[in-house]
């Protein structure tokens, strides 16, 4: 495997008002873009006049969603260089996991700074009404829900079918994965029953 050796950056500039700004060297264009979201999240601190432990939180967002960023462009220099392909199949895998991550950490961030005013940016997290008793919402999550529970069975039964064929360890990692992946559907289509 030939990998070159990997970028040291600093990450993103303090946030201010001016051009945006990464420093370091080869970084991706959709990591730039995270980087205007988390411009926006900045702004909303401003606007909003936020408090302290607001902003704080906010920032911690931020640090991380450098750290994400920097681990981003690692991952996508690793699918590039590896002369592997099994191995840039499965970490294509946790690169698209990170990206979905990183947009969530930059939604977050633009939900936190821009709590209390409306006409806040589209990048936000939406909540429940807390009146709310959205019964199609329900009934459908409910459907949902049920599928996502036999789904569920029927993995478990192809990861003890997938042994006849011998032992393909991707194949058994990859059952395992969509597993989890069911196990997250089943808690976010619980979580909705719960406050829909």
């Amino acid at each position: 495997m030939a990998f070159s050796a990997p970028t040291v950056s600093d990450g993103f500039s303090a946030p201010q008002k001016g051009p945006k700004t990464l420093s370091g060297k080869g970084i991706p264009a959709d990591v730039i873009l995270v980087a205007d979201r988390f411009e926006k999240a900045f702004e909303g601190l401003r606007t909003t006049g936020a408090s302290v432990s607001t902003r704080e939180v906010v920032e911690a967002l931020n640090r991380h969603g450098r750290e994400e960023a920097e681990l981003l462009e690692r991952y996508q220099r690793f699918i590039e260089e590896a002369e592997s392909p099994p191995a840039q199949y499965l970490v294509q895998l946790i690169l698209d996991d990170e990206q979905r991550h990183h947009r969530v950490l930059e939604e977050l961030a633009n939900t936190i700074a821009w709590a209390s005013m409306k006409g806040e940016p589209d990048e936000v997290i939406p909540v429940f009404p807390r009146d709310g008793d959205d019964r199609a919402l329900r009934a459908e999550t409910r459907v949902l829900l049920e599928h996502e529970m036999r789904d569920r069975a029927q993995l478990r039964r192809l990861r003890r079918r997938l042994r006849s064929y011998g032992d393909v360890p991707p194949w058994s990692l990859l059952v395992d994965l969509m597993r989890s992946d069911t196990k997250k559907h089943i808690d976010i289509l619980r979580f909705i029953l719960r406050n829909a």
